[in-house]
């Protein structure tokens, strides 16, 4: 499906003008199948505790990459994960910013 033809245009810094009908048929799609959607995680880490100076970095940095690749997260530490735009994408908008604090809070 082709996106709405936007009435009215709009700038770099503005967004466009659109009529309700052209954002609910937006929001419509985004609330349907969003791109991005929300992950949730249990993770179950046994090893020992990261301390500043016990020379374990390593090898808990590696399991961490691990799962953070098994739950889909890895993208949002590691690469650049482009962020939707709130206007026309607003639930992956949101599903983006909720995946990006989990990543981080376990990283």
């Amino acid at each position: 499906m082709a996106p709405p033809t936007l009435s009215g245009g709009g700038t770099s810094s503005s967004p466009p003008v659109m009529t309700e009908a052209e954002e609910a048929e937006l929001h419509r799609g985004d609330n349907s199948t969003p791109v991005i959607m929300q992950i949730k995680v249990s993770l179950h880490y046994a090893g020992d505790l990261l301390a500043k100076d016990d020379g374990k970095w390593t090898p808990w940095s590696k399991y961490m990459k691990l799962e953070l690749t098994m739950c889909g997260l890895y993208e949002y530490i590691f690469d650049l994960l482009d962020i939707p735009h709130q206007l026309y994408k607003p639930r992956a908008h949101r599903n983006w910013q909720l995946n990006n604090r989990l990543a981080r809070s376990i990283y």
